[in-house]
């Protein structure tokens, strides 16, 4: 698990440096090592994010959310400190969705990380999606 935390940290680093990752939300190059770093690191936290996401929507749906890592984008990432520290902040917003790709909402995630550990500092649930399918229907929690 360590292990993953370090690797975390050294990817955030290097997504850190690339001019491609700002608050512009510009993607990165297909095939570049800015977008290597990217996918490697929004491996590591999309167990988190699942999870969150399956806690969140038990209010809304009858079913869990999935959650595609290409469906997680970075909004922004920033070192915390001055110099070469290793605490960053990193801004994220996710897409989960249901059945055939159907959108179910809009989120978005802060982290703080740093070289042991890595956690939520902030959940904003953006946007619930009104206008499900009528085939979809049967997973809308009745309030």
């Amino acid at each position: 698990m360590k292990k993953a935390f370090i690797t975390l940290a050294i990817s955030c680093n290097f997504i850190l440096y690339s001019n491609t990752c700002a608050a512009n939300t510009t993607f990165p190059v297909g095939g570049s090592k800015e977008e290597l770093y990217q996918d490697i690191f929004i491996s590591l936290l999309h167990p988190t994010i699942q999870q969150k996401m399956n806690e969140f929507y038990k209010t809304i749906l009858t079913v869990d959310p999935v959650v595609y890592p290409y469906e997680i984008t970075v909004r922004e990432a920033k070192r915390i400190g001055e110099g070469r520290t290793f605490q960053f902040l990193l801004t994220v917003r996710v897409s989960p969705v249901v059945g055939a790709h159907i959108d179910v909402g809009l989120d978005e995630f802060v982290f703080y990380i740093d070289s042991s550990t890595f956690k939520i500092i902030r959940f904003t649930h953006l946007k619930t999606e009104k206008n499900f399918p009528p085939h979809l229907q049967h997973i809308l929690r009745k309030n």
